[in-house]
């Protein structure tokens, strides 16, 4: 009996030996993950700092005051000026100057119908072996 309950408790002590083994390298695994996250986290914090950084470099009144300036002097075609009237569109006349836009009252000429997609296509095989193509509900 003595030697039973002795196999029982050592049974018990390498089953209890295993247990915490692979919960304390399960723990070391995710302690390894949560300080690669964390050191990702901190990567993107700085990357959304320089980002900011750079941003409010790119975008300082002075830069562009600076930019604008040159492109006067370039006469590069950059110049920004406040939009006049004539520019603006006031009556059917000039709504029909608008390329690519039809007069009010024309018909819509026909356009071609699309081709189905290869996603529209269903076959369907019929019981003497036929296969059919089905495009849209319709078969063909």
């Amino acid at each position: 009996m003595t030697r039973m309950l002795s196999l029982l408790l050592a049974i018990c002590c390498v089953v209890t030996l295993g247990v915490t083994f692979k919960i304390s390298h399960d723990t070391q695994k995710l302690e390894e993950q949560l300080s690669a996250d964390q050191a990702g986290i901190r990567h993107e914090r700085e990357r959304y700092r320089l980002l900011r950084a750079e941003w409010g470099t790119l975008n300082s009144p002075k830069r562009l005051e600076t930019m604008l300036d040159k492109a006067k002097q370039n006469d590069a075609g950059l110049l920004l000026s406040p939009i006049s009237g004539d520019q603006l569109l006031q009556g059917e006349q000039d709504i029909a100057r608008i390329p690519m836009r039809m007069a009010p009252g024309t018909e819509v000429p026909d356009m071609p119908v699309p081709l189905p997609r290869p996603a529209d296509i269903r076959p369907i095989e019929l019981k003497s072996g036929i296969v059919l193509a089905t495009i849209g509900g319709v078969e063909s």
